[in-house]
């Protein structure tokens, strides 16, 4: 499917109630968060932010609002009959999206299908979580729709946040630091280097986690402002990373 235009975008937020749809765009431009109106699902999850706050949050923020909402049940009468807490469902989606993450695979084999020659056995991974609570799971919006016995996230920076937020969370953890830390750096002909496959996850972590920020400024500073959210750094820091570069630009 292919992204929606601007013209559509504005049609789309007027019949969604948003009169000020010049202000709108003028704040998705202003935060950089094209990213987000791809879709139409994409789309109404920034209207619905904007409806909630007046305004559009950030980066991170609409990143958080929008897997809160996918991972939710909207039914109410499935949601009783399915009784399953959130915290439950957003704990399942970190830990699959961290196993995507280390295992290079973006597959996941849904149980009860077809299985397929390929995909990770998401009942390995979640191995307390019984059949019913993984098909659960699974049909939620936060990944796409089922196609031969296998799903995936429904947006590669969904799994990358994710597993940055799994990632968060194991570094608190006593005596984890270095053992989590070692995914992410390597030594390569003496010097400390950020791992390339683990860069996009990266740019998500320092969010949540100061010391690490503060070791990639200081190792390449140039990855906080390749995605994540680097708006949500602090100014000092993306002040300082600018004047380095221009530094650069002119010797």
């Amino acid at each position: 499917m292919a992204d929606l235009t601007r013209e559509q975008i504005v049609t789309f937020v007027e019949a969604k109630g948003i009169k000020n749809s010049a202000g709108f765009l003028n704040d998705l431009e202003r935060r950089d968060a094209w990213a987000f109106t791809t879709r139409p699902q994409d789309l109404d999850e920034l209207v619905s932010f904007w409806n909630d706050k007046q305004r559009l949050g950030s980066r991170f923020e609409l990143m958080k609002h929008s897997v809160g909402r996918r991972l939710s049940e909207r039914d109410q009468d499935r949601a009783e009959s399915r009784p399953f807490t959130v915290e439950k469902v957003e704990k399942g989606a970190r830990l699959l999206a961290a196993a995507s993450v280390l295992m290079h695979e973006t597959i996941f084999q849904v149980p009860d299908e077809r299985n397929p020659l390929n995909g990770i056995d998401v009942k390995s991974i979640l191995a307390d979580w019984n059949e019913r609570e993984i098909q659960i799971l699974l049909s939620r919006p936060l990944f796409d729709e089922a196609i031969y016995g296998m799903v995936r996230f429904h947006h590669r920076s969904v799994r990358e946040y994710l597993a940055a937020v799994w990632f968060a969370e194991q570094l608190k953890g006593a005596g984890s630091r270095q053992r989590i830390e070692h995914l992410f750096f390597r030594i390569q002909y003496e010097q400390e280097v950020i791992v390339p496959s683990m860069r996009p996850v990266l740019s998500w972590l320092i969010l949540l986690d100061s010391p690490l920020l503060h070791k990639v400024y200081n190792l390449e500073p140039e990855l906080i402002l390749e995605g994540g959210d680097p708006n949500s750094v602090p100014l000092e820091i993306r002040q300082k990373i600018l004047v380095s570069i221009c530094k650069g630009l002119d010797s």
